[in-house]
């Protein structure tokens, strides 16, 4: 309908204006006043129009101190807001302040939130939660809260936690199912990951797929027919496994060692024609409910 392209001119209106992000239901009922809508399902479709036609995207985002729908009017701000977190920028364009992070930040891809907020310094605040959280959206970073140990650690071979290191374990089998502590705090403040910065892992970082003695190794494998599967596809499944099992990841450049629980790790491993999850299980913690673990990680 004609009315729909009235609406696509009222978001221009609003971008030109400076109004790079308004709220769902201000843009409601601004469109309402003009009788371009009948009622909210047709306002919906309107959006969902617009939004094919590259005019404007919605999201259900944090602005003005609440989490609601919002409209953002102006892609090319959104997408040159991206690029100041995903471009390599040169070393003597960074504050001294923020050198050390922004070298973590190069070689693991851990984007520190002081260092996202100096990246989008010429942004206000209520900005820069937008573009953080419209780039989790779309999968570019993933948070990872405080408590969580740097991924691509440089440490030796993970080890499962004993029972004298980590008292999740002291618990018993019947209570497995609540055992989600945080662990150790590593990182104070929040921080993000981004797996477009990871780079391929050191050798001898991670377990061997075929074990070490006392574990057991489960394998499951995804054969990609069509061939190497995309960076981006890549990126995807590292972000979703982050936020499934956020205590003490390690991720690199296709590849990832996630602590699903005590004694049960999870190794992913993307090749150029397969895609790979081991689910590494020390003997001692080796349970009834080992086999729905590996259900889960597979789902």
């Amino acid at each position: 309908p004609v009315r729909w392209l009235m609406i696509g001119k009222v978001v221009k209106d609003l971008k030109d204006g400076g109004n790079v992000v308004v709220v769902h239901r201000d843009l409601r009922l601004a469109t309402a006043e003009l009788r371009l809508i009948r009622d909210d399902k047709d306002f919906a479709d309107a959006l969902q129009f617009l939004s094919d036609q590259g005019l404007l995207v919605t999201q259900y985002l944090q602005w003005c101190g609440t989490r609601q729908p919002v409209v953002i009017t102006d892609l090319r701000w959104l997408a040159v807001s991206f690029c100041r977190i995903l471009t390599v920028h040169a070393k003597n364009r960074i504050d001294p302040l923020f050198a050390h992070d922004y070298n973590t930040f190069e070689t693991k891809g851990i984007l520190t939130e002081g260092l996202a907020a100096h990246l989008l310094c010429i942004y206000s605040a209520e900005h820069r939660k937008v573009v953080l959280d419209s780039m989790m959206a779309y999968d570019l970073i993933c948070l990872l809260s405080p408590g969580a140990r740097p991924c691509a650690s440089e440490q030796a071979s993970p080890q499962p936690p004993s029972r004298d290191a980590d008292d999740c374990c002291t618990r018993s089998d019947s209570n497995d199912d609540d055992d989600d502590d945080d662990g150790p705090q590593y990182f104070k403040t929040t921080v993000y990951i981004v797996p477009s910065i990871l780079k391929p892992r050191a050798r001898q970082t991670f377990p061997e797929s075929s074990g070490s003695p006392g574990e057991t190794v489960t394998s499951l494998w995804f054969r990609l027919p069509e061939g190497r599967l995309p960076d981006q596809a890549i990126h995807r499944i590292l972000t979703h496994l982050v936020k499934k099992y956020p205590r003490f990841p390690q991720i690199f450049y296709r590849e990832g060692l996630f602590n699903v629980r005590c004694g049960h790790m999870l190794r992913l491993l993307v090749e150029r024609r397969y895609l790979r999850l081991l689910m590494h299980i020390t003997n001692s913690f080796f349970s009834a409910k080992s086999q729905r673990y590996c259900d889960e990680a597979r789902r």
